[in-house]
């Protein structure tokens, strides 16, 4: 259940900063207007200013000087996702008590509050209020293509769970799901995954290779090989975007000749930001982590690789004060199991569900190679092994690390973090 005890209504609200040269530096909808040296976004119009009067000598009227209405405007945030700026401060106690989902697609019920540019990135999924909380027992969970962001004008506090990991196996509607931002393997070009290098070799007539794991703030896993020689994928590395966003899907495994299905990379992990004026506090359980890759199928001859598992995602906290007790991390998760040749697919790779212990397992396999281990505090994922009798398919690597940022005096006592904040 989500409380909000005041206004609760998808807007996007004007007085923010802006570029008056850049016409993309402000929300669909408004424009920038020219103030001095600099910008505000504003959606109305310039109004008159009631400090100039018309001559009384007689001598003809002089136009009134128009200059922008400005609100008072409440900006919080530095560092990297920018000065976030509201017309007013957020008001209201916002409080999950109960399973809630919030999906980052729109604005609206369900949604979010507002959707904001983000230069470089994804929109930013915003919601807002004067504190946030989520209690004990409960979990928030965030899903969808947008990156995921709380701001509250004083405290955020999570004493239960903040989730935008992606969990293998995951569906609505028939539809896969994945943790609030997370990308696929064709969205991770820009940090040189474009979901080749990472796939597992194929081959129908010997055991098809597994594939690497996904790659964020840490390297991803290798693919085993395929019983044969057939190769598994080899995981591609790549620098962190200077934005808010997921990490990067697993390869897929080659598919030996098990009639042209794949298994398919665990999906990344997602973003969440908290950002608050006074403190967020953390004494439960905040998690961004990748998804197990998927096992190989079996084939007549030539058994199917498994895939490698999903990178951590992105976790940023910003606070004057932050105080972390409980757990914060972004790991990979492990890669799936290669098959048996005929009958018995590999194992899943597990799901992270803890910060430092025990790591996601990659799946298990008879005959062909298991996956490998999802990261932890060392950031990278274990290699995949190679099948061990006829026929049989390579196991998935498991998925690298994701990336925690941390801006503000932070206390750690008795925390679990991974990997190491940055």
């Amino acid at each position: 259940m989500l409380a909000l005890a005041a206004c609760y209504a998808p807007k996007i609200v004007g007085g923010a900063p802006c570029d008056p040269d850049d016409t993309q530096s402000c929300p669909i909808g408004q424009t920038c207007e020219r103030v001095g040296s600099t910008g505000v976004c504003s959606g109305g119009e310039p109004q008159p200013d009631a400090s100039v009067t018309p001559p009384s000598d007689g001598s003809p009227d002089v136009p009134p000087v128009l200059v922008d209405a400005l609100p008072s405007m409440f900006c919080l945030g530095a560092h990297l996702i920018g000065s976030q700026c509201q017309a007013t401060a957020p008001t209201g106690a916002l409080r999950v008590t109960t399973p809630t989902t919030i999906n980052t697609t729109a604005a609206g019920a369900g949604g979010c509050t507002e959707l904001r540019v983000q230069s470089g990135g994804r929109p930013l999924c915003v919601v807002s209020a004067d504190t946030i909380e989520i209690s004990t027992g409960a979990t928030l969970r965030g899903i969808g293509p947008n990156p995921l962001v709380l701001l509250a004008t004083h405290t955020i506090t999570v004493s239960g769970t903040l989730d935008v990991a992606s969990h293998i196996g995951e569906t609505s509607g028939g539809v896969a799901v994945v943790g609030a931002g997370a990308r696929d393997a064709g969205l991770c070009s820009a940090i040189g995954i474009d979901g080749k290098p990472n796939d597992g070799g194929n081959n129908e007539t010997n055991g098809a290779g597994g594939a690497a794991g996904g790659s964020f703030g840490g390297l991803g896993g290798g693919g085993g090989t395929g019983r044969g020689g057939i190769a598994g994928g080899v995981p591609v590395a790549g620098s962190v975007p200077p934005v808010l966003i997921g990490g990067c899907q697993g390869g897929a495994g080659g598919d030996g000749d098990g009639g042209n299905v794949v298994s398919i990379g665990g999906a990344a992990g997602g973003a969440v930001y908290l950002l608050a004026g006074d403190s967020v506090t953390i004494a439960g359980k905040l998690n961004a982590s990748g998804a197990g890759g998927s096992p190989g199928r079996p084939g007549n001859f030539g058994a199917g690789g498994g895939a490698g598992g999903g990178a951590g995602g992105m976790i940023g906290l910003e606070a004057p004060v932050l105080t972390i007790t409980g757990q914060v991390f972004a790991n990979g998760g492990g890669g799936g199991g290669g098959a048996n040749r005929l009958v018995l697919p590999g194992g899943p790779g597990g799901d992270p569900l803890n910060a430092l212990t025990p790591a996601a397992a990659g799946g298990g396999s008879n005959g062909g190679g298991p996956g490998g281990a999802g990261s932890t505090v060392a950031r990278t994922g274990v290699a995949g092994m190679g099948a061990s009798q006829g026929e049989c398919g390579g196991g998935g690597g498991g998925g690298g690390g994701g990336v925690l940022h941390f801006f503000g005096a932070a206390t750690t006592t008795g925390a679990m973090i991974s990997p190491p904040p940055t």
